[in-house]
């Protein structure tokens, strides 16, 4: 399994198919990859379960179809199923790294943990497989073992700025806001994209806010929504700074955008808690 080809799974994010619907897409994939396993074909299975990630990629996290949703979770379990087969027929193919990742969206997290780990046996230099892991510790709540993994990551590939932004969030998580700062600024050396650098921007400022650096935290977090004016996690924590400071206006101006940009409908409450504590009485 190279490098090359993992960032290009780590990374990627392609469309395949004319038709608009995720889950007709992931239909007809697996399907390609249950026709492709009955002659052997093991590369090309592989192939079209990357297609059956990607497709899966574009669902909205908030979907709420139920009947759609059966359909994606039945794919997903054939696609784990098709990966035991594989396995059976060749123990050291890249079948464990794919396996995972569908486990992962499955929820089941301490399988996809044993996964990862048999790809890290195998060749310890795969740096996406310590990068998965750290994803899943940090979903999981132990963030002392996805600082681990996302630390290993680094040390196998130092290049790529989204290891940086996800270990800074962990460390922001840990209380540890130099070193969050530091792992953010490096992220930024490594430049990805607008709406990337705006989150790392957005947590840079976030890092410098919990440190008690309302200047830095402003910039940073006013230049996170000029890259990305629709991040409204971004207007949320401009907000919190601007309460800080006893900017009430400014704050509940920021709020207004968070809501307004759907905070709440992505995240949780909190925007809205904030809006009913602090801005109502500018309403009145």
């Amino acid at each position: 399994m190279t490098k090359s080809f993992l960032i290009f799974i780590l990374l990627t994010n392609v469309v395949f198919g004319q038709t608009s619907n995720p889950i007709e897409l992931m239909e007809s994939q697996i399907n390609k990859a249950n026709q492709l396993l009955k002659i052997k074909k093991i590369d090309s299975v592989h192939y079209f379960l990357g297609k059956v990630i990607d497709s899966d990629r574009m669902i909205p996290i908030s979907y709420e179809n139920e009947n759609e949703r059966y359909k994606r979770d039945s794919i997903l379990k054939n696609a784990v199923t098709i990966l035991d087969s594989i396995l059976k027929l060749k123990p050291n193919s890249v079948s464990p790294f794919y396996r995972a990742a569908f486990q992962s969206k499955l929820h089941n997290y301490d399988e996809a943990i044993i996964d990862y780990k048999k790809v890290i046996q195998i060749d310890s230099n795969q740096f996406s497989a310590h990068y998965n892991l750290g994803k899943l510790y940090e979903r999981m709540g132990d963030f002392n073992k996805s600082l681990n993994s996302y630390s290993k990551a680094i040390e196998v590939n130092d290049s790529i700025s989204t290891l940086y932004l996800n270990r800074g969030f962990v460390y922001l998580k840990l209380e540890k806001y130099s070193l969050a700062v530091k792992d953010f600024e490096l992220a930024l050396v490594k430049p990805e994209n607008d709406k990337q650098d705006s989150f790392t921007y957005n947590n840079l400022g976030f890092a410098f806010f919990k440190q008690g650096n309302f200047k830095d935290a402003i910039e940073n977090i006013q230049k996170s929504i000029e890259l990305f004016e629709r991040n409204s996690y971004a207007h949320k924590n401009l907000g919190l700074v601007y309460l800080k400071q006893n900017k009430l206006k400014e704050a509940c101006i920021c709020l207004d955008r968070a809501e307004n940009l759907g905070y709440s409908y992505q995240y949780d409450q909190e925007v809205t808690e904030l809006i009913n504590t602090n801005c109502k009485v500018l309403d009145d």
